[in-house]
């Protein structure tokens, strides 16, 4: 039996022990997957760096997951511990903002988002660092979408597949149905 333990990187000494007896005891293979440089330990201590300097490794030179030259010489530049000069390729073809203030990166964010994400959701991600941000930025996205939506020009070019439209036309169903269960609030003055 072979055990391949990929972004082998980001496991702390006590689990890596653990991993190393159980696999040692099972008369099986390890293999450590991963860049020493690129994710920490999640917990204490760093041993991959360590195991693989005693055992020896094999190290990937030829970039294959990205198709242009630039990028690959931009995934060099971050390998290298060069990033800002990385990123400065980004930035030359328009594919990288910096704002200065959170506020302001997810307002850019929002609006770059806003541009192509009602045509093309599954290729318009929204990428971000907490589940804090994440509720944040997802409430404010829909909010922005359904506020397009309600712009006929923009519903109107938007591709909906049969299935799209039945769930809007059983939501505007469901939202009538709870609008007429709704009491009436009366105001007092």
């Amino acid at each position: 039996s072979v055990i391949v333990l990929d972004e082998a990187g980001m496991v702390g000494t006590r689990q890596m022990a653990v991993l190393v007896e159980s696999t040692r005891a099972a008369g099986a293979k390890l293999v450590l997957v991963g860049d020493w440089n690129q994710l920490q330990a999640i917990e204490a201590g760093g041993p991959f760096r360590a195991i693989a300097k005693e055992t020896g490794y094999a190290s990937l030179t030829e970039i294959r997951r990205q198709d242009e030259e630039w990028m690959r010489d931009a995934i060099r530049l971050v390998a290298e511990g060069r990033g800002a000069e990385a990123l400065s390729h980004f930035a030359a073809r328009g594919l990288l903002s910096v704002c200065q203030t959170p506020d302001e990166a997810s307002t850019s964010l929002l609006e770059a988002w806003a541009k192509d994400g009602l045509r093309a959701p599954a290729e318009n991600l929204i990428l971000c660092a907490s589940n804090e941000d994440a509720a944040k930025l997802n409430r404010a996205a829909q909010s922005m979408r359904l506020h397009l939506l309600a712009d006929p020009r923009v519903a109107a070019d938007r591709p909906q597949s049969p299935c799209g439209r039945r769930r809007r036309r059983a939501q505007l169903r469901l939202e009538s149905s709870r609008q007429a269960r709704r009491p009436e609030r009366r105001r007092e003055d």
